[in-house]
């Protein structure tokens, strides 16, 4: 098994709407850029597919599922040099390299968080597979917290693929398709137009992320979505509570220019991404990698979803 190495499936929900007759497409944006051009830049590209900016979708029982557009753009994946003495004990800097550009050509909308453990028995009608719920392996360490709003996890790739699946159900025929994001995509929309190791800066601290800060996971658990602070696109847990899978095929990188990858044709591991709640702050940067076979599932292991608005197709 790769520990740390992130493998991300997106899985995408297309709307159908269509953008204004004659409206001019918005430039794409190049990183480093700014809070209010982000928010700029998802505003033009909201009008353009003609949506909104924040997505919500019913899944039923008084759930809304949250989402928030990404607008496309180009920005600088891997690592830069200096990041070599921040990669943690995960260390997979080796694997975060050459730094590279890539450019993203279509908007989506990504989750703002990470999918909770009601989401997921809403969307699946599973029970909670969770080690930090009430029935999970690690009920002792949560005892009579409402965990519902914590993230779900100890789920595989291929449970994701199929939390994808049952929500393009759940949406109706305004969906087409969603699914895992790619690991591009991923990169992309947590740096949110830094070039930093974490979106908040050069140092990620406790009120920033749930991540281990004393080494030996003595935080001990994930813990309720969306405390941390958002990024530049609204999205929060970027860093840390638990990895997030992705489309691809875990793999080395190439030493050139890319538009929208989606990774090696095959392979082993599925990417994920983000670090977890006993990692190191090193091994939560944006640049981190990490990957395990599509079949594993453990405490730090978690869901986002993405979903690709109809006007954003070519």
């Amino acid at each position: 098994m790769i520990r740390s190495s992130a493998i991300s499936i997106c899985f995408v929900v297309i709307i159908l709407q269509s953008s204004p007759i004659g409206a001019a497409e918005p430039p794409l944006l190049k990183a480093p850029f700014t809070k209010d051009e982000a928010k700029r830049s998802q505003e033009a590209w909201a009008r353009f597919i003609g949506d909104n900016v924040e997505k919500e979708i019913d899944i039923g029982g008084g759930i809304k599922m949250q989402f928030e557009l990404i607008p496309p753009g180009i920005f600088q994946m891997g690592s830069k040099d200096e990041e070599l003495q921040l990669s943690g004990p995960e260390r997979s800097f080796d694997n975060e390299t050459p730094r590279h550009e890539v450019t993203i050509t279509k908007p989506f909308y990504l989750g703002k968080y990470t999918l909770t453990q009601r989401e997921y028995m809403q969307l699946t009608g599973k029970t909670n597979p969770s080690w930090y719920s009430s029935t999970g392996g690690g009920k002792q360490t949560v005892a009579d917290l409402d965990t519902s709003r914590y993230p779900v996890e100890h789920v595989s790739w291929e449970d994701a693929v199929d939390c994808a699946s049952k929500l393009e159900g759940k949406a109706g025929s305004r969906l087409l398709r969603v699914c895992l994001p790619s690991e591009a995509m991923w990169e992309y929309a947590c740096r949110a137009g830094t070039e930093t190791p974490w979106n908040v800066g050069n140092v990620l601290k406790s009120d920033d992320a749930n991540f281990d800060q004393q080494g030996g996971g003595k935080l001990n658990r994930t813990r309720t979505v969306g405390l941390g602070v958002a990024n530049a696109f609204g999205l929060y847990d970027m860093h840390g509570n638990v990895l997030q899978w992705c489309s691809d095929w875990y793999g080395k990188y190439g030493n050139y220019a890319q538009s929208d990858p989606k990774g090696p044709e095959t392979g082993s591991s599925r990417v994920n991404r983000g670090g977890r709640w006993s990692a190191s702050a090193g091994g939560c940067r944006s640049a981190f990698r990490g990957g395990d076979p599509p079949w594993c599932c453990n405490g730090g292991l978690g869901i986002r979803l993405v979903l690709v608005p109809a006007g954003a197709r070519k």
